[in-house]
């Protein structure tokens, strides 16, 4: 119905739009999609920059611990505040990263430390977390006597510290693998649905446009031949009509002009013959004159020998 009563230029133009609007579609998704990927790769770095730094804090920590020495303490304790700068630079993402964030209260139930609420956000727990480890860190150091279970705490607030660094890298790592799934699962749909979208409108512009031209050519074929039949083509088409209609009036002319064509026919079929007997009836005439004359002399010289003799 929509493209009733259209031009065969207005449809291609159609047909070359809606392609252009399918092309642009499909490349706006994978571009988004590209874009999205990118930011996400951007944060992974951050995240495993977090994670490596809480890995090097873990690791002058236990220095510290086995050998009690000063650069140690503050070389953990710089790590400690990178790692707050990080989160406190992407609290946004890295709440977003696990929007119902969980930490099974395991692993938070050791040494009477309580549970952290279940949908707690991540920024909120790994500072808070920082903060608590930096403090008995920071205790320890001021401490004039050595106590086991101030360390016992402060190794399980580092080993929380790490585990959450490392969920959070798993879970970005997985999400950007179902991306990049998800991305090329579209694109291998965005291919097919275009190849799809070319055929079905280059079925619809060869319908709508090709096919009418083609039974036209068809039409105009008979009428060369002698067949002088009124053409009914049953498209809508404009250049369609104004051509069927101007090749049907030309027929009806024709046909109204028969009989005079005929008659015209007739009439110089009966000069051209006259002037062809004409043409031949001289030469005859000529012909029998001469013969009377042979025969007026050959008869004159025949009576007068029997006269002779």
């Amino acid at each position: 119905m929509f493209v009733k009563n259209k031009s065969i230029l207005q449809k291609i133009k159609l047909g070359y739009i809606v392609s252009f609007l399918l092309i642009l579609l499909i490349a706006s998704v994978i571009f988004v999609n590209l874009i999205v990927i990118d930011e996400r790769i951007s944060f992974y770095s951050v995240i495993s920059r977090f994670l490596d730094t809480t890995l090097e804090m873990r690791r002058f920590e236990k220095n510290y611990f086995l050998y009690r020495k000063e650069e140690d303490f503050f070389e953990a304790l710089s790590y400690v505040l990178v790692a707050e700068d990080l989160i406190e630079n992407n609290r946004e993402k890295f709440d977003g990263l696990l929007s119902s964030f969980y930490v099974p209260f395991s692993l938070f139930r050791r040494g009477g430390d309580a549970a952290p609420e279940p949908r707690e956000r991540t920024s909120e727990l790994s500072l808070g977390l920082l903060r608590e480890y930096k403090e008995l860190l920071t205790q320890d150091f001021s401490a004039d006597a050595v106590s086991e279970d101030l360390e016992a705490r402060i190794r399980r607030k580092g080993r929380r510290i790490t585990e959450i660094a490392e969920r959070l890298a798993e879970a970005e790592r997985v999400k950007i693998q179902r991306m990049l799934s998800v991305t090329r699962k579209s694109l291998v749909v965005s291919v097919a649905v275009f190849l799809l979208g070319t055929v079905l409108i280059a079925r619809t512009i060869s319908r709508v446009a090709i096919q009418p031209l083609r039974d036209l050519e068809s039409s105009m074929r008979k009428i060369a031949s002698g067949e002088f039949e009124m053409l009914s083509l049953n498209f809508e088409d404009k250049e369609i009509v104004a051509l069927n209609q101007a090749f049907n009036r030309m027929i009806n002319e024709i046909f109204a002009q028969r009989d005079i064509i005929r008659s015209e026919k007739l009439t110089s079929l009966g000069t051209m013959l006259a002037g062809i007997a004409h043409e031949i009836n001289n030469p005859l005439s000529n012909i029998s004159t001469s013969a009377q004359i042979l025969q007026s002399s050959v008869t004159a010289e025949t009576a007068g020998s029997r006269r002779s003799s």
